[in-house]
């Protein structure tokens, strides 16, 4: 008989045995939304954690630092969403653009920019993504069934390591690759004044229709603007522009956008072989 003095007697008699066992839902989590958004912050200040290894990470975080101010918006935006907008309340966007200390220690090597980024993970970062963890914890489901043998769907399907959506909510991660697809064509300049509207038309969908309602007739209005947005200037002149661009008008409308969310909200896809609690 198995006991706790002998734990190799409580082993499988062999290694077929526990490949061809069905894990039980209780080996996960059972509020696995909770793990994946604190998987999700940790992509945040250090992709080099064991617990990612299973996921595609960005390259760049908190501790390693960015090599430049574009790296750092595109960090600044992922900070947002996994925050749930509570980053951007702490540190505002404008902080990219007017704060040379801010900018020098997140895209320096020295260990005085290491030392701030400590600092700044500490004091702001983490603060942000537990206020973040306690918001999603009023709408985190609870999974509390065994799942049927003859089912389709495994307990394998709620493992934190395995999920691809942003605290196991589509929704938040549509609008995280729509905001880093709205960065991404702007960072290269549109082809013509049409596709720069197009671009601007699409921006309802980045911002979740939290973007100024004039923003097109402005830019659409002002020579300098277009000419930057469409290439027709020096690149580094264009580039420059385009930056502040983000900062001033993308960074604050996409936090704006997050805080529109429901964080209670779960896919619409029901899971007829398990049940879920709602708290809150």
């Amino acid at each position: 008989m198995a006991t706790i003095d002998d734990p190799e007697s409580m082993l499988p008699d062999n290694e077929e045995d526990v490949d061809d066992r069905r894990p039980s839902a209780t080996a996960f989590p059972v509020r696995p939304a909770l793990e994946v958004l604190q998987l999700d912050q940790r992509e945040l200040i250090d992709v080099s954690d064991p617990r990612l290894e299973e996921r595609p990470t960005p390259e760049w975080d908190l501790r390693r630092g960015v090599p430049h101010r574009r790296a750092l918006i595109e960090w600044y935006q992922r900070a947002t969403v996994r925050t749930l907008g509570r980053f951007a309340d702490s540190v505002p966007p404008e902080s990219l653009l007017r704060d040379d200390v801010f900018v020098a220690s997140l895209t320096g090597a020295s260990e005085h920019a290491k030392q701030y980024r400590g600092r700044l993970e500490d004091d702001k970062l983490i603060p942000a993504t537990t206020a973040a963890y306690d918001e999603l914890r009023g709408g985190a489901g609870e999974y509390i069934e065994v799942f049927e043998d003859d089912s389709d769907f495994s307990p394998m399907d709620f493992d934190p390591e395995r999920q691809a959506n942003v605290a196991m909510r589509p929704g938040f991660s549509y609008i995280d690759r729509i905001q880093q697809s709205a960065l991404s064509a702007l960072w290269g300049g549109f082809e013509d004044r049409d596709a720069l509207r197009d671009w601007l038309h699409d921006l309802s969908r980045a911002t979740n229709g939290q973007h100024e309602s004039e923003l097109s007739k402005r830019v659409m209005g002002d020579a300098n603007a277009v000419a930057c947005l469409t290439n027709r200037v020096s690149d580094e002149h264009g580039r420059g522009f385009r930056e502040r661009f983000a900062i001033k008008k993308l960074l604050p409308s996409f936090a704006a956008a997050v805080e529109s969310m429901e964080t209670g909200e779960l896919a619409k896809r029901r899971k007829t072989t398990a049940q879920t609690y709602q708290f809150g």
